[in-house]
């Protein structure tokens, strides 16, 4: 997020499976990520991913929890100020990740994701697929260029009631990344979601390392895709 989201290029962590998960296959070793979040009026956000490289770094598989929530919603039954009791709502992503690497430039990424919501005792699910694709342009050198693309949320419509149902928010993204120095990664993505315009993000990182085991990165972001969506 502090790179304004502009991911899909970038070879990263377990978060990959978010972001690209053809990502997943570049990775060293593997590695699991944790983050919560506390938003504006009681909102929290949690995420959990692992991600783990096999077989010399041609294949990959993660598995995700991503889970937005708020609970203690006043709840209210007519026109007064008096709430009576409270209720929860709930938005929540199991992820399945599987990557493959056709050779050192290419590989290719997909996720199986089951897609849950919660409105007081109100249920629906959903089940949608990223594909993904990260291309090197420059495996071998010490200044790599990489190219990425997404397709995120391929699936079926939901909604609490079988008669009134949404289509996903399905979006297509497309991202270039290079690391001009060997302390610092830049990163740009355009996209556009469904039903929104198309939007810009631009995202930079430096790294300074601290010994053998340490290392610390300061990351900035900008992305267009929050205002036009207001």
């Amino acid at each position: 997020a502090a790179m304004g989201d502009a991911s899909v290029a970038v070879e990263g962590d377990a978060f990959s499976l978010y972001h690209n998960p053809a990502a997943l296959v570049r990775l060293a070793r593997p590695q699991i990520g944790g983050a919560h979040s506390s938003l504006f009026q009681g909102i929290t956000y949690q995420a959990l991913a692992f991600a783990y490289p096999f077989v010399e770094h041609k294949h990959a598989l993660g598995l995700g929890i991503f889970y937005l929530g708020v609970g203690d919603i006043e709840r209210r039954t007519g026109d007064s100020t008096s709430p009576v009791g409270s209720f929860n709502a709930s938005d929540a992503a199991y992820v399945a990740s599987y990557a493959h690497a056709f050779g050192d430039r290419m590989s290719l990424g997909v996720n199986g994701k089951y897609l849950t919501q919660s409105l007081d005792a109100y249920s629906a699910n959903a089940f949608a697929a990223d594909l993904g694709a990260l291309y090197r342009l420059n495996p071998e050198s010490d200044r790599p260029v990489t190219a990425g693309a997404v397709v995120r949320n391929i699936g079926s419509s939901i909604g609490y009631v079988s008669s009134v149902r949404d289509p996903l928010p399905t979006s297509v993204h497309l991202g270039a990344s290079c690391r001009p120095l060997k302390a610092l990664g830049l990163s740009l993505e355009t996209g556009k979601y469904r039903d929104t315009d198309l939007y810009g993000a631009f995202g930079a990182e430096a790294v300074r390392s601290f010994g053998e085991e340490t290392t610390a990165a300061l990351r900035f972001g900008y992305t267009s895709a929050r205002r036009e969506n207001e």
